[in-house]
């Protein structure tokens, strides 16, 4: 079904998940450029924090995980090393609150809404 029908299949996982866009999208999938260069979602908004965050402060999910992460030997660079088998997990409510101190760090720094940058980090909580 994924492949036979990837726009019905993509369709129901988006309605599944209960991923909201803002504008809601003009196409779910636009390959008028070829189908090597598929355009998925066209025209649409996502607010990214909204879904992956916001929407779990809940006073039922809150206080769930949501990262579970465990650390492992990266590199022989004594300042990137975790220690395997130390495992860290953030709350929703914890994340949001990690969440809002980097953004005011980005506020302070000039950033605001609808600026894009980029960044490297390795996979720790943190990123």
């Amino acid at each position: 079904y994924s492949i036979d029908d990837v726009e019905k299949f993509t369709a129901e996982v988006l309605r599944f998940l209960d991923i909201k866009f803002d504008p809601l999208y003009e196409k779910l999938l636009d390959l008028s450029n070829g189908v090597e260069f598929p355009n998925w979602c066209a025209g649409a908004g996502l607010n990214i924090t909204e879904m992956c965050l916001d929407r779990w402060q809940t006073s039922e999910m809150r206080d769930q995980p949501a990262i579970i992460w465990e650390g492992e030997k990266s590199s022989n660079d004594p300042e990137i090393y975790w220690e395997k088998g130390s495992p860290e997990t953030l709350t929703y409510a914890e994340l949001q609150q990690q969440v809002e101190f980097c953004a005011a760090g980005l506020r302070g720094h000039g950033f605001g809404k609808g600026d894009a940058f980029g960044i490297h980090l390795s996979m720790t909580p943190e990123t």
